[in-house]
């Protein structure tokens, strides 16, 4: 579970960068 949560915070970070630039 620890890993799922991991994961999302990647994506959610992938995501604000995309949005930055």
């Amino acid at each position: 579970m620890a890993s799922f949560s991991f994961w999302l915070l990647i994506i959610f970070l992938i995501i604000i960068l995309r949005r930055i630039n």
